[in-house]
């Protein structure tokens, strides 16, 4: 009707021979067909009506479109003056569109904020209170694309952390059929609605029936005739696109400030100065001009994602220090290691040198105290050699010889001879192989074979022995030479007088207790000083030696440590203040289920 008025009207004027009107291509979207703001009228058409009243030298050509139809017509320049939503407009931006006017009522004065979306559901679901109630519930709505109601709407959802494709269980559209909305809640077919605010209000006017039967969810102000549950934005835009002329513009913008208030709300319109939130609802959904963002590009995604890529290249140089100071530390480490490896190595060797050569020091004093020993014993054989020499030397003076006496005596030469062979094998062969420690010894056995020869070389020494048996392994000779060591030692020792008083007792324990075999030597001596402590396992010098022996601590107990630690033993000594004595222990494993073989 509107449209068939302006043709004619255009039409009287040519043949009248009025010059022709500037045309104005006007764009309307097919939205919101039953009411908008008004009960008694659609604040689009109203509007257009008296642009053509006030602006009369201006022809006003109006057509409507569907939301994709007025984008398309917008980028292809057909369209001249539109009216829309805010976010309809906002998302135009690129193609060059200027806001003129912006809607405002009484009840929402300011442009910047006086649209919304409502969020209802029937009165009698008690289920449904708070917009996370709605989680998995079944939405219906009238378009995808329209901003005004279920783009505001679902902004408000993701602000709740969520991804409203995924908050509702399932979302129906109507095709901008607003009636329709209302029923599929009202029978049930969908948990709750979304329009835009004020919509509710003006379909309850216009259908009766649907009076009482729904109410708002989550709703943020109940102040005023409309309730509704989100934030508020700017709402219908009157623009102009770049095809207008800058003088027609002008008039229109007049004509819409000039327009006096409308219906009871008292609409009008006014200039909106902030369009950012509505530009951060397409940024929330990622739709309109932010598309893109449901596919970034390395680009997008570096430009979002700044602060973690730069934290995370951050780490990795950190992580790339770190490696390079830890790879140099461990550098240093693995250095100074070999050094200390290397260093230990040596000492090591050190240790195993002097070890050595300690060894071979102590077999040494065992061999000088083996030469000792069977210097003596070889004194029979050489004494009988001696004296049968002297015999055969006056028998073959005689003129007639015994020939079976001097058979005789070369035969006992040679026994003599032999057996001080047998004397010299014996401490070179010690002298030569290293000793097997392995065989079992009764040391019962070797004491008293000892005792007797330290008994024959001072008769003058009192040598008490308490023993029993006392099986170990090791070599009988070197621990021959270790009780030789000690009792000759005690003996030294007692020969001379501590304090003017002389003892003579040397006193000798041999015992068995668990698997220690244990031999205790006590005598009678002088206390020694702490220095003479300190260094009583040391080779002495000829000058303390008398000394030494005197306090019972002569070379020999070098000799006895050694040979001790050798056979798994230990050599422990102390003195007792109360009896003035000096007291030896060896204490070595003993041996328990094999016989052993007895002196060597």
């Amino acid at each position: 009707m509107l449209l068939g008025v302006a043709c004619a009207l255009s039409g009287s004027e040519v043949l009248a021979g009025v010059p022709p009107a500037e045309l104005i291509r006007v764009g309307l979207l097919d939205i919101e067909k039953e009411a908008t703001y008004a009960e008694d009228g659609n604040i689009r058409e109203t509007t257009l009506e008296y642009l053509r009243e006030a602006v009369p030298d201006v022809r006003f050509e109006a057509k409507v479109y569907t939301i994709p139809e007025l984008r398309a017509a917008l980028r292809r320049g057909e369209v001249d003056l539109f009216i829309s939503s805010s976010g309809f407009f906002v998302e135009m931006w690129p193609v060059g569109v200027k806001d003129l006017a912006t809607l405002v009522s009484d009840d929402f004065p300011d442009p910047n904020r006086c649209v919304a979306g409502t969020f209802f559901t029937r009165s009698d679901r008690r289920d449904i209170r708070t917009l996370e109630d709605l989680r998995g519930k079944h939405l219906v709505t009238t378009n995808p694309s329209n901003f005004m109601a279920y783009q505001i709407g679902a902004a408000e959802v993701a602000k709740l952390g969520v991804d409203p494709d995924r908050f509702f269980g399932a979302v129906d559209f109507t095709r901008n059929d607003i009636p329709e909305v209302l029923r599929r809640v009202a029978d049930g077919q969908a948990d709750a609605g979304v329009l835009r605010s004020c919509m509710l209000e003006a379909m309850r006017s216009k259908y009766p029936e649907y009076r009482g039967l729904f109410r708002v969810v989550g709703p943020v102000s109940t102040e005023g005739r409309c309730a509704y549950s989100t934030e508020l934005y700017p709402g219908w835009v009157v623009a102009a696109t770049k095809q207008i002329a800058p003088q027609a513009a002008e008039k229109i913008v007049k004509a819409l400030f000039a327009k006096p208030p409308e219906g009871s709300g008292a609409y009008r319109w006014s200039v909106a100065t902030d369009y950012k939130r509505v530009n951060d609802v397409f940024r929330r959904l990622k739709v309109g001009p932010f598309e893109h963002l449901k596919h970034p590009t390395v680009k997008d995604l570096a430009e979002r994602y700044w602060p973690v890529l730069a934290a995370l290249l951050f780490g990795a140089l950190a992580w790339m220090l770190h490696w390079v100071l830890l790879k140099r530390q461990v550098r240093l480490r693995t250095a100074a290691l070999s050094r200390a490896l290397g260093e230990q190595r040596r000492l090591r060797e050190a240790a195993l040198r002097s070890g050595e050569e300690v060894e071979r020091l102590t077999r040494l004093g065992i061999v000088n105290e083996l030469s000792c020993i069977y210097a003596h014993e070889m004194a029979q054989p050489l004494t009988s050699i001696g004296y049968l020499a002297k015999t055969l030397e006056l028998l073959t003076e005689r003129e007639a010889p015994d020939r079976a006496l001097l058979k005789n005596c070369a035969t006992r030469i040679g026994t003599n001879l032999r057996s001080a062979q047998a004397i010299l094998e014996r401490v070179r062969g010690y002298a030569k192989a290293p000793p097997s420690r392995s065989a079992p010894v009764d040391l019962r056995v070797l004491l008293d074979d000892v005792a007797r020869s330290v008994k024959n070389l001072a008769p003058d020494a009192d040598i008490w022995i308490e023993a029993e048996s006392a099986p170990v392994r090791g070599d009988a000779l070197e621990l021959r030479i270790l009780i030789l060591n000690l009792l000759r030692n005690a003996v030294r020792a007692v020969e001379k007088p501590v304090r003017g008083r002389s003892d003579p007792v040397v006193r000798v324990r041999l015992f068995v207790e668990g698997d220690r075999a244990t031999l205790e030597v006590r005598n009678r001596a002088a206390r020694p000083n702490v220095e003479t402590i300190a260094g009583r396992l040391r080779f002495f010098s000829d000058d303390a030696l008398e000394d030494e022996r005197a306090r019972g601590l002569g070379i020999g107990l070098l000799i006895v440590q050694t040979v001790a630690k050798m056979h798994r033993g230990e050599f422990r000594y102390a003195y007792v203040e109360a009896t003035e004595e000096a007291v030896f222990r060896i204490v070595l494993p003993a041996l328990r289920d094999e016989a052993p073989a007895g002196e060597a």
